[in-house]
C-alpha cells in the first residue's frame, strides 16, 4: 500500500520505541492479550486500510445503513407529504331551496370563522379530496393560507436550530446524537398523529425540525464506517430509500382512493419506538475515533467490525496518525486541530461558501416545488409519485454520473436541468400533458444536486470539519427554506420564477468550486512542516 510505504519510510528507531510504550498502555486498557508483539514487524495502517481489512462493506455496514434509512423516514413521511395533509377539500353547499352546489372556502367562512347556519359538507366523490387530513382534524377550514403555510415554516425554524446541536457530533460522537434525536422525534410523531389544534401542531413540528440532527448524525455515521470508494453509492441508496418509504406508501394509498391520512402514516407510529431501541446497538464512527485520537477505542471497534463481518484480520498493526501524534508529542506539539484552523485554509473556506450557496438553492427549490405541487394543474397524488420516482431514479444514477463526470460537473448539470424543466411551468402551466415531464426533470436535477451536496461534504472536507460544514450549510439553507412553504402559497407563476432564479444562481456558484484534498497523509504533513521550517 502506498500509504504504508510512505509512512514506514518516515519511522525512526525513536518513533518505534515511543510506539512500543504507547501500545503497551493501549493493550492494558483493552485487555486484548497482544503484549508480546514484535513492534518492529508491525504494519502501519490508515483508516481506509483498517476498514478494508475488517471486511469492507460487510454485515455491520449493512445493518447500520439499513437502520439509517429507517431513522431517516421517521419524520420525513410527514414533511415530504405535507401537501396531502394541508390540501383543502372540495366543498358542497346547500341553497335555501335545498339544491346542492360546489362551493369554496369564501362561501363558508367570514372573518376567519365559519358562517353560522351555513349548510355545507365535503365532496367525498372528488378523487383528490381527503375526508380526513389536518384540515379536517384540526378544523382549519377558515385558517388563512399564511397560517397553513406556517406549518412547514416552523419545521424549518427548528431545522435551523438543529444545526447548532449537530456540532456536538464532533465532540460526543455520532451515536449519542442519533439516540437522543430518535427519542425526541418519536415523541413528536405521536404528538402530530393525535394533534387537534394548530398551535400544538406548530410546537410539534418545531420540535420535529429541532430533532432532525439525528438524520445527519446517523447519515455521517453510515458514511464513515464505509470506505471512500463506496460512499457515493451509500449516499445515493440512502436518499432513494428514504423517498420510496416515506412518500410512495401514502401517495399510492391516496391515488387508489384512500381518504384517511392516519392509515398510511401508521407505520411511523409502529416503527418509531422500535427504532429508539435499535439505535442503541449501532457502532460509533471509526473515523470519529481516528480523528479524535481515541486509538484504544478505534482498535477495539475495528476488532468488532472484523468479527461481525467474518474477516480474518491481523490486528498486529500501528496507526499512521498515532505514529505522527507520538512524534509530535515527543516534540511538545499537539495533533489536534480546531475549526478555526481549518477555516484559515483559504481553499476550505472558499469551498464552504460555495457549498452553502448550492445548499441554499437545492434545499429551497426542493421544498418549494414540494409544497407548491398541490397548486399545479393535475392529480396531486400522481404528480407526487412522478416526483418521487424522479427522486429515486436520480439518486440511484447520481453515483454513476459522479464517477463519469466528477462532482463539480454533476452538480452544475443538475442545477441547469432543474432550471430548464422549471421554465415551462412558468410559461404554460395549463398544458397538463407537459406538467409530469417538467416535474420529473426538475426533481431529477434537484435530487442529483442534493445527493452531490450530501456527498461533497464528506469528500472535500476533513472528517472533524464535516459535521461543522453540515451544520453551517444547514443553518443557511434551512434559514432560507423557512420561506419556501410561504412562497408556495403565493399565486402562480411567482413561485416557479423564484425556483428558476435560485437554480440559475447555484449554477453560477458551482463554477467557483475548487478541488480539495480531504485528508493529508501524516508523513506528507511532516514533510511539509519540515520544508516550511527550512
Amino acid at each position: 500500500m502506498r500509504k504504508r510505504a510512505e509512512i514506514e519510510a518516515e519511522i525512526t528507531q525513536d518513533d518505534i520505541e515511543l510506539i512500543k510504550c504507547e501500545e503497551h498502555n493501549s493493550d492494558e486498557e483493552l485487555g486484548d492479550g497482544d503484549e508480546d508483539v514484535n513492534h518492529q514487524q508491525r504494519r502501519v495502517l490508515g483508516i481506509e486500510d483498517m476498514l478494508e481489512g475488517s471486511g469492507g462493506f460487510g454485515n455491520i455496514q449493512i445493518w447500520t445503513f439499513s437502520l439509517c434509512i429507517l431513522v431517516g423516514c421517521m419524520s420525513t413521511t410527514f414533511i415530504h407529504t405535507m401537501p396531502f395533509l394541508e390540501k383543502y377539500p372540495s366543498l358542497v353547499c346547500q341553497h335555501e331551496d335545498g339544491k346542492m352546489y360546489f362551493c369554496e372556502k369564501k362561501d363558508i367562512c367570514s372573518n376567519g370563522e365559519l358562517i353560522p347556519g351555513k349548510k355545507w359538507g365535503i365532496d367525498d366523490h372528488d378523487d383528490q379530496t381527503l375526508t380526513h387530513n389536518w384540515i379536517t382534524q384540526m378544523n382549519l377550514y377558515c385558517e388563512s393560507n399564511f397560517n397553513i403555510g406556517l406549518l412547514g415554516s416552523v419545521y424549518f425554524v427548528g431545522f435551523v436550530l438543529s444545526g447548532f446541536i449537530l456540532m456536538l457530533a464532533d465532540v460526543y460522537g455520532r451515536k449519542k446524537l442519533t439516540i437522543i434525536g430518535t427519542f425526541v422525534t418519536t415523541i413528536c410523531i405521536y404528538g402530530l398523529f393525535y394533534c387537534t389544534d394548530i398551535t400544538h401542531a406548530y410546537i410539534w413540528l418545531f420540535l420535529t425540525g429541532l430533532s432532525i440532527f439525528r438524520l445527519y448524525s446517523i447519515y455521517m455515521l453510515s458514511m464513515e464506517i464505509t470506505r471512500k470508494k463506496s460512499q457515493i453509492y451509500i449516499s445515493s441508496i440512502f436518499l432513494a430509500g428514504k423517498g420510496l418509504i416515506s412518500v410512495m406508501i401514502p401517495s399510492f394509498y391516496f391515488l387508489l382512493g384512500g381518504k384517511n391520512w392516519r392509515i398510511p402514516y401508521s407505520f411511523a407510529i409502529i416503527m418509531a419506538p422500535l427504532l429508539c431501541v435499535l439505535t442503541f446497538f449501532i457502532p460509533e464512527s471509526p473515523r470519529y475515533y481516528y480523528e479524535r485520537r481515541m486509538y484504544p477505542q478505534l482498535r477495539n471497534l475495528i476488532r468488532k467490525f472484523a468479527k461481525t463481518n467474518g474477516a480474518k484480520m491481523d490486528h498486529n498493526y500501528d496507526i499512521d496518525k498515532e505514529i505522527e501524534d507520538i512524534r509530535l508529542k515527543s516534540k511538545g506539539k499537539s495533533g489536534e486541530k480546531s475549526k478555526f484552523y481549518y477555516l484559515k485554509d483559504r481553499l476550505i473556506f472558499w469551498n464552504l461558501c460555495v457549498v452553502i450557496i448550492c445548499f441554499i438553492a437545492v434545499s429551497f427549490d426542493s421544498y418549494l416545488i414540494g409544497f407548491h405541487i398541490k397548486y399545479i394543474k393535475g392529480n396531486l397524488y400522481f404528480l407526487t409519485i412522478v416526483s418521487t420516482v424522479s427522486d429515486c431514479t436520480a439518486t440511484m444514477l447520481a453515483g454513476l454520473l459522479q464517477k463519469l463526470l466528477n462532482t463539480k460537473r454533476t452538480l452544475l448539470i443538475s442545477y441547469i436541468s432543474a432550471m430548464i424543466c422549471g421554465l415551462p411551468l412558468i410559461i404554460s402551466s395549463d398544458t397538463k400533458w407537459l406538467i409530469p415531464f417538467c416535474i420529473f426533470g426538475a426533481k431529477f436535477g434537484l435530487a442529483v444536486g442534493f445527493n452531490m451536496i450530501y456527498f461533497i461534504n464528506s469528500e472535500i472536507f476533513p472528517t472533524l470539519f464535516v459535521s461543522f460544514a453540515f451544520t453551517v450549510g444547514n443553518i443557511f439553507s434551512r434559514s432560507v427554506t423557512i420561506f419556501a412553504p410561504l412562497v408556495a402559497e403565493i399565486p402562480e407563476p411567482t413561485p416557479m420564477k423564484l425556483f428558476c432564479f435560485a437554480a440559475l444562481v447555484a449554477s453560477g456558484a458551482t463554477f467557483l468550486l475548487s478541488s480539495q484534498t480531504k485528508e493529508e497523509n501524516p508523513a506528507e504533513t511532516r514533510k511539509k512542516d519540515e520544508s516550511s521550517k527550512k
